[in-house]
């Protein structure tokens, strides 16, 4: 046990662990900031020195409760996704309702996807009612970013970088022309017919 876990802090009641409690401070900063922050930002708004803080990244970095961004920039983790899930599913919950509307307007399968690091990772998944068959990945499914749609979909959405795969680049250069088009389901040739009447 280190001289932080006996020491406690001054500013809780009782006793506990000072460390724990900065780990916690931490994720606590990064959950209330809308952006990623460097670490020399975390130290300040922490009070403590920047080599504890990098400590502390490490740790919570190892447990996928924090993630590095870009230019050293911290944010949450999607490891935390995982914890949430099992005390209070409100993340699933506030997305599950638009993705049900998407399945059964579209008929196919919807999933919510997340980057985390390299990686894309499912967060929820919801199938039509009126499905014969299915392709689908469940909840906490893990894959490279440059494989598979959601992944390039996600890396499409992001500022340009020198190292995006080719699929990203070429897609890029698509939107920017403005050549960009939605598949045809068969579904708005009706809707477009209705309106022409």
């Amino acid at each position: 046990m280190s001289a932080d876990d006996r020491a406690g802090d001054g500013g809780n009641q009782g006793s506990g662990s000072q460390t724990l409690d900065r780990g916690l401070r931490l994720l606590e900063l990064l959950a209330v900031e809308d952006r990623d922050m460097t670490v020399a930002e975390l130290a300040t708004a922490l009070g403590m020195h920047r080599q504890a803080v990098y400590r502390l990244l490490t740790t919570l970095r190892n447990h996928r409760l924090a993630a590095e961004g870009s230019s050293g920039r911290y944010r949450l983790g999607l490891g935390v996704i995982q914890l949430a899930r099992q005390a209070n599913p409100q993340l699933q919950r506030a997305v599950i309702p638009y993705l049900r509307t998407l399945a059964e307007e579209l008929g196919v399968t919807t999933q919510c996807v997340m980057s985390e690091g390299a990686d894309a990772v499912v967060l929820a998944v919801v199938e039509p009612s009126d499905a014969i068959f299915h392709l689908s990945q469940r909840s906490g499914a893990r894959h490279p970013l440059d494989q598979g749609a959601s992944g390039l979909a996600i890396m499409l959405a992001r500022p340009p970088r020198a190292d995006d795969p080719p699929a990203v680049v070429e897609a890029r250069g698509v939107r920017i022309r403005g050549v960009a088009r939605k598949p045809d389901t068969g579904r708005g040739r009706h809707r477009r017919a209705a309106l022409r009447r």
